[in-house]
């Protein structure tokens, strides 16, 4: 026959239940502030005594931390969601030094510089794609361009943007680029 079940509680280790939970929040949470998982590893122990107060001791304390910790998380990672893209971001980030500026002003010319390119191939190529590079290089979205025919629909621009770009691609790979001929230049 079984030994009865004592009906007093054993004694908690607050400081070994806190230390588990924090690293379990702290996993499931990766790459967020450490004050994010204190506020978050505060926030479940307020709902443990909560529960303790409704319902009694829970039988496993640490399978209801576990679900409490779980749950906990999932509503802090959709509230962070929900935050308004346009809120300030508080952190600052550092000004380049002088030789990080050079680099930064390099990769914006090459970067134009590719973007005159891609231009380039198809004024010369499939006149189709010209406006979607154009609209491309400004930073237009594709919905804001005007439709110039029938089912001209934002995935439909999608679409012919993936088919310029796999004949562009086709193009460099085979070596045929219009500015490859006898003596011509970009």
């Amino acid at each position: 026959m079984s030994a009865p079940r004592d009906p007093a509680p054993s004694p908690l280790d607050w400081n070994d239940l806190r230390a588990s939970v924090r690293r379990r929040v702290s996993s499931l949470l990766r790459g967020w502030s450490s004050e994010d998982i204190e506020d978050i590893t505060q926030d479940v122990f307020e709902k443990l005594l909560k529960f303790t107060s409704r319902s009694g001791p829970p039988d496993d304390h640490e399978a209801l931390l576990t679900v409490i910790a779980r749950r906990t998380v999932v509503s802090r990672i959709r509230k962070r969601a929900r935050r308004p893209a346009h809120e300030p971001i508080t952190e600052s980030l550092p000004a380049p030094d002088e030789a990080e500026g050079e680099e930064l002003a390099e990769l914006e010319a090459l970067t134009e510089w590719r973007a005159l390119l891609v231009i380039e191939f198809f004024r010369a190529g499939p006149g189709d794609c010209l406006d979607l590079a154009e609209a491309r290089r400004q930073g237009i979205d594709f919905k804001q361009l005007p439709t110039k025919r029938p089912g001209d629909t934002h995935q439909a621009k999608l679409q012919r943007w993936a088919r310029c770009r796999r004949s562009l691609r086709a193009a460099i790979a085979a070596g045929k680029l219009p500015w490859n001929g006898p003596g011509k230049r970009p």
